[in-house]
């Protein structure tokens, strides 16, 4: 029995973290994670970051949590009836779910005529004068062949729980090709992604590198052994990680598949000692400092990510690293007890050592290579959101697609204003300016308000106008403002251009919008990069040295 001592305890220790993983493993999808003050659990809303805030209070004065969009596509026109009618009819439907705050479509977009509100339908058809109105070419486009439906989401209810609701209802509305967009799909779409990374992927990789493996060794249990050791490790870091109340991440997902392809060299190298040596412990003195060295070299690498400011990466950090270091321990004590001398010698793949003079030929280049790349990192233009984590040929990116191409616009921000005094009717013509202003900025495809309904008026009509609701809320007022793609690149030039234009007003402004988040997001991503960067080096130099 005390032979395989460690073996039964390596053995429990697995057993008891997989029933911990079982019970509180939980993953999150949500792009706050890379933001500095990030805390597993503290609601996004008090996270110390300007972007987040801005879209907190947005929330606070409008009551919409998140916001959802509908693309549909006729193969006719939405001016029919017959397709109107279908319209509205999902409109309605969407309206009753509970968790929806809002929804609005071109049916919604009102008309002022002398002293009363209408909207565009007559008859059961859209007049041809709700192409003249610029509030509805966001809804609708020219030719009536493409149609979006808005979707205000409330905090009372959990977004993936409504949009599972939507898309039972959308499968009723086939024949208008629905297709859904906004930061509630990206989540969701996201969430199933970190899924794949922990349930679908590692299988996968499990099963190429015990291949590759079994090719080389010619031994099925020494393949098993040097794969088994480093998923036992990532188990049991995982049952640690959960016990402390975190959670997994765009990240730290895919810490098993890290520990999978790093780890698993570790019993190779040893599994191959053995059979070099023919005695198991032998090879554990000879390989025990290559091994050692390999592994704090590469743990190094993940242990400066402690040092930053983003959990996420900290997090990554950790759990690489001493998973390898468990890794590591496993192979000397667990794997030391179980290997044998096979009969079958593993196979040589045929490395040749190329000479003196071509490793120092590489050497300095690595070294040139590792004094630029700081300064080539920070020239590299970042650009990621929520998109970028999809293939081109998913229905995500090919509904953006549509909505760049038809609507001209990819992501919507919105200003909001306020003042101490009541907002008048006198207000209109300032409003109507700062639209003015803010589409002639480059990259802003629309802003959306409905200026031409007196304020005043304004107030005493939004309760009966779901479309008002969305632009008015006590003393704030809410403007939409719709960027193009190349808008989106540098949505913090436009941010900044918009604070110029409103400068010369009086009134208190907020300017809100995910893109922002996504920006602050790709900046501490990049200073985080070139920071461990350096702390990398210089803890390899210690370990060297």
């Amino acid at each position: 029995m005390l032979k395989y001592k460690y073996t039964v305890m390596f053995s429990v220790i697995f057993a008891v973290s997989m029933v911990i993983v079982l019970k509180y493993g939980r993953i999150y999808s949500g792009p706050e994670v890379f933001l500095p003050g990030y805390k597993p659990g503290v609601p996004p809303s008090e996270i110390e970051d300007p972007t987040i805030k801005a879209l907190v209070k947005v929330e606070r004065l409008f009551g919409d949590h998140l916001n959802l969009t509908i693309l549909l596509k006729n193969p006719n026109t939405f001016f029919e009836a017959t397709s109107l009618r279908k319209l509205k009819e999902l409109e309605e439907k969407l309206r009753n779910i509970d968790g929806v705050e809002n929804v609005l479509s071109v049916v919604d977009v009102p008309r002022f005529e002398g002293f009363s509100v209408k909207n565009y339908v007559e008859d059961g058809k859209l007049v041809k004068d709700v192409l003249k109105d610029p509030n509805t070419s966001t809804f609708i486009t020219k030719d009536g062949r493409y149609a979006l439906i808005y979707c205000a989401l409330s905090a009372k209810r959990p977004s993936r729980e409504v949009v599972a609701q939507i898309r039972k209802i959308l499968k009723d509305y086939e024949e208008l090709s629905p297709m859904m967009l906004g930061e509630p799909i990206i989540d969701q779409e996201l969430f199933s992604e970190l899924t794949r990374q922990t349930s679908v992927y590692p299988p996968l990789i499990f099963s190429f590198i015990l291949i590759v493996f079994l090719f080389q060794t010619r031994s099925l249990k020494g393949s098993l052994l040097s794969l088994i050791i480093p998923v036992m490790a990532s188990i049991t870091i995982m049952a640690i990680h959960f016990s402390l109340g975190n959670f997994l991440n765009i990240l730290t997902a895919m810490t098993i598949s890290y520990l999978m392809i790093i780890g698993s060299a570790y019993g190779l190298h040893f599994y191959n000692g053995v059979q070099f040596y023919e005695n198991v412990e032998i090879a554990a003195k000879r390989k025990f400092i290559p091994i050692m060295f390999s592994m704090l070299t590469t743990v190094a690498g993940f242990t400066s990510f402690i040092f930053l400011d983003i959990r996420a990466f900290k997090e990554l950090g950790i759990l690489v690293s001493s998973g390898l270091a468990l890794v590591f321990v496993m192979v000397f004590t667990f794997m030391r007890e179980t290997v044998s001398v096979s009969s079958k010698k593993p196979r040589s793949l045929g490395v040749v050592y190329l000479g003196g003079k071509f490793a120092k030929a590489i050497l300095f280049f690595m070294i040139v290579i590792t004094l630029v790349s700081p300064f080539i990192l920070r020239n590299i233009e970042i650009g990621t959101t929520g998109l970028n984590y999809f293939r081109k040929s998913s229905e995500i990116r090919e509904a953006y697609g549509i909505l760049s191409k038809e609507f001209h616009f990819r992501e919507p921000v919105y200003l909001v204003l306020e003042k101490e005094k009541p907002f008048t009717a006198l207000d209109n013509k300032k409003l109507a300016e700062i639209m003015k202003n803010i589409e002639k900025i480059e990259g802003v495809s629309k802003v959306s308000f409905p200026v031409d309904i007196p304020i005043p008026l304004m107030r005493i009509l939004v309760k009966n106008q779901p479309f008002l609701r969305f632009f008015i809320k006590g003393k704030a007022l809410r403007m939409i403002i719709n960027l193009t793609p190349e808008g989106v690149a540098k949505a913090e030039e436009i941010k900044e251009d918009i604070s110029k234009i409103l400068a010369k007003y009086e009134y208190n402004y907020t300017i809100a919008g995910t893109i922002f988040v996504w920006v602050k997001i790709n900046s501490e991503i990049l200073s985080s990069q070139i920071k461990s960067l350096f702390i990398a080096l210089l803890l390899i130099f210690a370990i060297v040295l």
